[in-house]
């Protein structure tokens, strides 16, 4: 038995060897062996956000990383060791929330730009693979045929 509430993710690929995600009562998260509740590792809450427990998710799992988003950043981890992989500032866009197909992840991103950009990094390693401004007046982000549609007040732009 452990406490907490489980953090499942949105999306999984290949296998996470038994390990659990659970919402620590400190509002950090806390990894354990799935079959015994033996616990692996621990994350403590950075403090940062309105109340980053509450925003915390599990946008994917990867084989042996898992990616973590709240309010504020999505970061990278190697689910076994705890072990950040990667780490980035999220943009304060409204409606705008990261997105993965398990390979890559495109995060909106503050980066000095007027409306913050969507950075598109390998899912393991964090790498970027592309950048890109956001247009002002950006209303969305979305997944359709294999495209990014983007959505504005001047309209759709797709990217891909």
């Amino acid at each position: 038995t452990t406490e907490g509430a489980p953090l499942l993710p949105s999306l999984r690929v290949g296998s996470a060897a038994g390990v659990l995600l659970v919402r620590a009562t400190d509002g950090g998260v806390r990894a354990v062996e799935a079959a015994t509740g033996a616990p692996l590792w621990r994350e403590r809450p950075s403090g940062r956000g309105p109340d980053r427990a509450a925003d915390l998710s599990v946008l994917a799992e990867v084989d042996a990383t898992v990616v973590l988003t709240d309010a504020v950043e999505a970061w990278g981890v190697d689910l076994r060791t705890g072990r950040p992989a990667w780490r980035h500032a999220l943009a304060d866009v409204a409606r705008l929330q990261p997105l993965t197909d398990g390979a890559v992840v495109v995060l909106p991103v503050q980066d000095g730009t007027p409306s913050g950009s969507l950075l598109a990094v390998e899912v393991r390693s964090g790498a970027e693979l592309w950048r890109t401004p956001l247009a002002p007046g950006t209303k969305g982000v979305r997944p359709a045929h294999g495209l990014l549609l983007v959505e504005s007040e001047d309209g759709i732009t797709a990217l891909g």
